[in-house]
C-alpha cells in the first residue's frame, strides 16, 4: 500500500504499538512496526486493523522509550520526508502532524511497506 493511500484511509490516532522489530545484522538495515489502527468504514464507524510496515534502508532510529511495546498512544507523526524517504515517530512532540526536533521513538528511512490485515482484533 502507498504512504498516501494509507495515511488517507486509516485513522493513526489513539491506536496501540503491537511490535517493534529491527533488523540491523543485514544490509540494508530494516525495521517492521506493527500498529493497530482504525480504517474509515462511513461516517463515524471505523473497523480496528492490524498495520505492519517495514521501513528498509534506514537512516537514523531513535528509541528510548521503555514502554514502547503494548503501548496506547494518542498521536504519531507518519510522513514522506523532502528527500522522498519516510519519517515515523511514535511519541511526537505536540500534535502537529508534522516532524518536530523534540519527536520521540522515530524512525527515518528511504522506504516503507505497508500490509494492513483487516481482520485483525
Amino acid at each position: 500500500m502507498v504512504l498516501d493511500d494509507f495515511t488517507d484511509q486509516y485513522v493513526l490516532y489513539d491506536g496501540s504499538v503491537r511490535s517493534v522489530c529491527l533488523q540491523y545484522s543485514a544490509e540494508p538495515a530494516s525495521i517492521q512496526v506493527v500498529l493497530r489502527v482504525r480504517r474509515h468504514q462511513s461516517k463515524r464507524r471505523y473497523k480496528w486493523c492490524e498495520a505492519t510496515l517495514l521501513f528498509t534502508d534506514v537512516q537514523e532510529v531513535h528509541i528510548n522509550d521503555d514502554d514502547l511495546l503494548d503501548s496506547e498512544y494518542s498521536d504519531i507523526v507518519l510522513c514522506p520526508t523532502d528527500d522522498g524517504g519516510v519519517y515515523l515517530s511514535l511519541d511526537p512532540y505536540g500534535n502537529s502532524g508534522v516532524p518536530h526536533p523534540e519527536d520521540n521513538d522515530v524512525i527515518i528511512s528511504k522506504n516503507v511497506t505497508i500490509n494492513v490485515e483487516e481482520n485483525a482484533t
